[in-house]
């Protein structure tokens, strides 16, 4: 467990409890959670020696000094000595949110949860809640059309798949099923083609997050929630943490596809390449790509459709990758509710809020932990076995699993720099190829 004051972060372990409480400071042990201390009384001792009887620095009120007491001034309300001196009740000044709570503030990554009945904030951090929310949050539509060139027709097959479910849409062929690639269980959706792929075929994907909205609601702030006010009783007010989640992602990142001819194990960028995301769609290069919103049960999705060049076998090249706009970090001061996307990790000095803007931890979380899954596999017309060949891509890297011509390789298109995962079939692609394709943020 670590604490937290204004001198920075210790172990809980090297404070002695009673010591603590008489400085205004006592670590309440909840599982899963972080305490803060309330260290307005360390603070005073750099300055002036703790004493037996030194009054609590914790209401607005000056302390009159006893015997071994001395002069404290906290956030609002009375302050009552320990020592021999009588407490008196000050004027308590605006004071502001922050239920008169000494300063205090949750280690970094960790957000509030709850205040004590001494008045200290319960801190947890967010990064499994986070991985969650966009596991289940975050989708990958995938999908195919005959005779279309540079049409912009919804696809006659297709599928759809987050890191909890799976969709086989529509196709008598296509697949959903569980399998272990590297280390981790992914679920795939499998999408067989209706023929023989050629420049005539047009492949289609999308990219997207929600989550439900959800209302404020009292704490203590269950999983999945931090807090986004604390009221002047010391009660606080909770918020869902998936709905700031994935809308974040949903308007900052996107998925990019490309195609390359002749490329068997080439590290060259794409010569037709398209980026999609939850409401965006840019056609980057390739006179026959298209932008669509289609209708794929009874879900609006923006897709984007790449025609390859050619007929497709085994020197084409498939690219994917993601990225992400750079998040705006944030912090404010609020008296009792802090601003959208932002939720309480602390409160300063003038008793106020400390509010930070969540888009810094999504995208860390985003970057490294939430990967596409891209896999092919022959003679697989309706088959549930795990690909061939395969590999994942994140915004943060890539990884070849298995497929001695697949790329990994960085590139610039358009104005993005990203990773790109280049998945090469092993032969002439038909109706009993099948592509696959997963999403896990675990």
């Amino acid at each position: 467990m670590l604490v937290a004051g204004r001198a920075g972060i210790f172990p809980a372990a090297l404070y002695d409890p009673g010591v603590a409480r008489s400085l205004g400071g006592f670590p309440l042990v909840l599982p899963g959670a972080t305490t803060v201390w309330a260290l307005a009384a360390l603070a005073a001792c750099a300055t002036a020696a703790c004493a037996t009887g030194t009054g609590q620095a914790a209401g607005g009120g000056d302390v009159e000094p006893g015997t071994g007491g001395h002069t404290a001034a906290g956030s609002g309300g009375s302050a009552p000595a320990t020592g021999g001196g009588p407490a008196t009740t000050g004027a308590g000044g605006d004071g502001g949110g922050g239920a008169g709570l000494a300063a205090q503030a949750c280690p970094s990554g960790a957000f509030v949860v709850g205040v004590d009945d001494d008045g200290l904030l319960i801190c947890r951090p967010v990064q499994a809640d986070l991985q969650a929310a966009l596991d289940a949050g975050c989708a990958i539509h995938a999908g195919w059309r005959d005779s279309c060139t540079g049409c912009t027709a919804a696809p006659s097959r297709w599928g759809r798949v987050d890191g909890q479910t799976c969709d086989p849409g529509v196709g008598n062929t296509n697949t959903c099923a569980t399998t272990t690639l590297g280390a981790a269980s992914v679920s795939l959706f499998g999408l067989n083609t209706g023929g023989d792929v050629d420049d005539n075929d047009k492949l289609y994907f999308g990219f997207g997050c929600s989550a439900p909205a959800a209302s404020p609601a009292p704490g203590p702030c269950a999983d999945g929630e931090a807090a986004i006010g604390i009221a002047p009783d010391g009660s606080t007010q909770c918020q869902a943490l998936a709905p700031t989640a994935t809308g974040w992602v949903a308007e900052h990142c996107e998925l990019h596809v490309g195609w390359r001819d002749s490329c068997g194990s080439c590290g060259l960028v794409p010569t037709r390449w398209g980026r999609v995301g939850d409401q965006t769609c840019q056609n980057g290069l390739g006179t026959t790509n298209t932008c669509t919103n289609a209708s794929l049960g009874g879900e609006g999705v923006q897709l984007f459709g790449l025609n390859p060049g050619g007929d497709v076998n085994d020197d084409d090249k498939f690219y994917f990758g993601l990225h992400c706009a750079p998040p705006v970090a944030g912090t404010t001061s609020a008296d009792e509710t802090c601003p959208d996307g932002s939720y309480v990790t602390g409160v300063d000095e003038a008793g106020k809020l400390i509010c930070d803007a969540l888009a810094p931890v999504v995208a860390s979380v985003f970057e490294q932990q939430c990967n596409l899954y891209l896999g092919w596999r022959d003679s697989c017309t309706g088959c549930t076995t795990a690909p061939s060949r395969w590999g994942r891509v994140r915004s943060g890297g890539c990884d070849n699993g298995l497929g001695s011509t697949n790329t990994c390789t960085t590139a610039t298109l358009g104005t993005a720099t990203l990773h790109l995962f280049g998945l090469n079939t092993g032969g002439d692609v038909n109706d009993d190829d099948k592509f696959h394709f997963g999403w896990s943020c675990q």
